[in-house]
């Protein structure tokens, strides 16, 4: 590789390697007390131990559930980023290559479903499909867009349907069905009887989840956000960054004290 070539490459961002370091380690801790979705945890255990696992249950969920996920699709749009961009810079179009790596991705979720059927790479590997055609887009465009998805259109969309039809009655999650004929295949012990399991029923468990959950909707939102990161240059030691994340801090602080408290009071 000649040094004009590899000048062309955007520099490596090390708090990007820290901070994908850390949510996949608090990912795996919270999969680790949720035995990787095996709820069978012993009964007749001491009160103080049943005390503890809940203290321990309730703070690592505090401290990273939702936030370690948010954090990986961020740099999920990030590293599309950095990669688009040091393709640009040498003259070529990166999303036929993508496209070709997101199916790469969708092959390694499918080893991964066969032992855990929780896998979100598979889902990663569709989703991140949306930032092929808008990584052309104007910041504004793919800002509006991003805070669109975020909110959740089809939920406002079904909110609104049943405000104007009184008498519909939701049918019930689609994934609780799923996730109790899980139950049947766990208890064999044979690996084929389980891995056939997860393709089959845990896969569409997991993804069923998913969409109940709004994750196909906020999943793409944070791609496009983390993108617009990348473009704002916004995980780069400056002035400017520093200002920006000093800010939101405040505003998520701000919003988070509020929030939180009518979520443990149950008027959310």
């Amino acid at each position: 590789m000649s040094n004009s070539s590899f000048n062309l490459k955007t520099p490596r961002v090390e708090v990007v390697d820290a901070l994908r370091g850390f949510a996949i380690m608090s990912i795996m801790l919270l999969h680790n007390i949720e035995h990787f979705d095996y709820y069978n945890f012993p009964e007749a255990l001491p009160e103080w131990i049943k005390f503890l696992d809940k203290i321990i249950w309730e703070t690592l969920f505090f401290l990273f559930g939702g936030k370690s996920y948010a954090i990986f699709a961020l740099l999920f749009g990030f590293s599309f980023y950095i990669q688009n961009d040091n393709q640009q810079k040498k003259g070529n179009d990166f999303r036929g290559r993508f496209l070709w790596r997101l199916l790469l991705l969708l092959g390694f979720g499918f080893v991964n479903t066969i032992f855990y059927e929780g896998d979100i790479l598979m889902i990663y590997a569709v989703l991140g499909i949306a930032l092929i055609p808008v990584c052309k887009w104007n910041d504004k465009a793919v800002f509006i867009t991003a805070i669109i998805l975020m909110l959740q259109p089809f939920e406002w969309v079904r909110y609104f349907y049943m405000l104007l039809h009184p008498e519909f009655v939701p049918a019930p999650n689609v994934s609780d069905h799923y996730f109790g004929l899980m139950g049947e295949y766990f208890k064999s012990n044979s690996f084929l009887d389980y891995a056939i399991g997860n393709i089959r029923i845990g896969r569409l468990a997991s993804v069923f989840w998913s969409w109940e959950n709004g994750r196909f909707f906020q999943a793409p939102s944070l791609f496009l956000l983390g993108m617009l990161i990348g473009r704002k240059k916004l995980f780069i030691a400056s002035i400017e960054s520093n200002l920006f994340w000093k800010k939101a801090l405040q505003y998520a602080i701000t919003l988070f004290i509020p929030l939180f408290l009518l979520k443990i009071t149950r008027w959310v």
